[in-house]
């Protein structure tokens, strides 16, 4: 019985000295060589700092620098500040950069060309106080993951300094955010040539601009072109296409706007652009909010497609309308009256646009609903207004308007409701709307009358 219990122990001993011979030499190991233990911190932090130094070196670009910009320091805390042709040149080299990359307002020198960076990740900014370079380029940069900001500081002051005549993007392609040029006195030719997509584009504010070369572009979330009076043309070739948010075009010296194949736009606003004649929307079948207005007397609003307008549709200053299969609107305002606004007590409403209408014919031949109200000013000319399908409407305003004085000047054959009507004239014709009362067709207050001097009062009733 005791030597096999004697084997066992000396079995066991000897398990146990192996185990920890191997155990003692292994640790002994690892403890004599933990800087090259790959598990070891100590040396991932050492690997991470090497790789570093790698990536910077292969991405070639230069040292970045706390960015005191408050606008921007929370989003991008670093960027790089080119302030001559010197530090631009540093970029070279940097085909992705990251962070804030800004043109010094003070101290930047002539002609500025980056060429370089392909991507910027983060912000491209120029806030110049005075321009004294003539041209701006950004030779390589195709993509724009964030804004690119570029403006002329002073508008409204002191006139700024400025030489700054051509902006060129020859290969720019996408801007995520917003893309802006703003204020640059003497700014002429912006070319864009590549760009096809971006968030938000807004141009405004410089009275030299000639010419906006962006043939490829088809893609932006909203576009505000403002006060380019010597803007004659758009160069759209393929044409903007979707949907927008927002397109606003004011206070330009463009003659026709068109190659806008839009499917749909959100606020529609087309403002005292005093050399426009056409504006041509060919593909767009709903529109939440339309204002064109104080355009030229002879301008044409060519609507084909468009079937609803949600919410207001405003005109004034036209000298023809086509909306033949529109079907649906939220409120519907024919004139000058349509930007007035009352200030307060008795005080005459201010007037943006007092321009009348310069239509002789207004007809919406499927037009079958308008939600809100319908009125009628300052359209002398306008001498027959045609809606035969008409069904519900809110309250109806018709003055200063030739159709009233003429025998079926208004036609609503198919009127079934309307709240308040209010009709006045030098010499109204009153039949129409005396047959809708009788029926029980105007369930409000119903006022027809020889016009008298109501001019800044028509929106209370008697």
């Amino acid at each position: 019985m005791y030597p096999k219990v004697s084997k066992f122990i000396v079995r066991a001993i000897l398990l146990s000295f192996v185990l920890f011979v191997f155990l003692y030499f292994k640790l002994g190991a690892i403890s004599v060589n933990t800087h090259s233990n790959p598990f070891n911190p100590a040396h991932l932090s050492q690997a991470q700092e090497q790789r570093t130094e790698i990536l910077t070196e292969e991405n070639g670009c230069p040292p970045l620098e706390k960015v005191t910009d408050s606008g921007y320091a929370n989003d991008f805390p670093l960027g790089f500040t080119i302030r001559n042709q010197t530090d631009a040149d540093k970029l070279k080299k940097c085909h992705t950069f990251k962070g804030f990359l800004n043109i010094d307002s003070a101290n930047v020198s002539l002609p500025i060309i980056i060429d370089g960076p392909i991507r910027i990740i983060g912000s491209l900014n120029m806030r110049l106080k005075h321009a004294p370079f003539n041209s701006l380029t950004m030779k390589t940069l195709a993509h724009v993951d964030g804004d690119i900001v570029l403006i002329q500081l002073g508008i409204g002051r002191v006139e700024p300094l400025s030489y700054f005549t051509v902006l060129n993007f020859p290969v720019l392609r996408s801007v995520t955010n917003a893309f802006t040029i703003m204020g640059f006195t003497s700014l002429q030719t912006i070319n864009i040539l590549a760009l096809e997509d971006v968030g938000l584009f807004t141009i405004f504010t410089m009275r030299a601009l000639h010419t906006l070369n962006a043939p490829k572009l088809h893609r932006t979330g909203s576009m505000h072109l403002y006060t380019l009076p010597s803007l004659k043309q758009l160069s759209f070739d393929v044409g903007l296409n979707g949907t927008v948010r927002s397109l606003s075009i004011l206070g330009t010296g463009l003659t026709r706007i068109e190659n806008l194949l839009l499917d749909e736009i959100g606020l529609l606003s087309i403002w005292d652009n005093k050399d426009l004649t056409t504006v041509i929307l060919s593909s767009v079948t709903s529109i939440t909010s339309l204002k064109v207005t104080d355009n030229s007397k002879d301008s044409v609003l060519d609507l084909p497609k468009l079937s609803q307008v949600t919410d207001e549709m405003v005109i004034s200053g036209l000298c023809k309308i086509n909306i033949p299969l529109l079907q649906q609107i939220g409120e519907l305002d024919v004139g000058a009256h349509a930007v007035q606004e009352r200030i307060s007590g008795d005080e005459p409403p201010s007037c943006q646009n007092c321009l009348p209408t310069y239509l002789s014919v207004f007809s919406a031949p499927t037009l079958n609903s308008i939600q809100g109200d319908l009125t009628f000013d300052t359209s002398p000319g306008l001498w027959n207004i045609n809606l035969p399908v008409l069904k519900s409407v809110g309250n109806i305003e018709i003055m200063h308007t030739g159709a009233v004085d003429v025998m079926n000047g208004i036609k609503m054959p198919k009127l079934q409701r309307a709240k308040n009507v209010r009709i006045l004239g030098s010499k109204p014709h009153c039949e129409v709307f005396d047959d809708l009362k009788d029926r029980s067709v105007i369930m409000g207050d119903y006022y027809c009358h020889i016009n008298k001097n109501t001019r800044w009062t028509y929106m209370f009733w008697p």
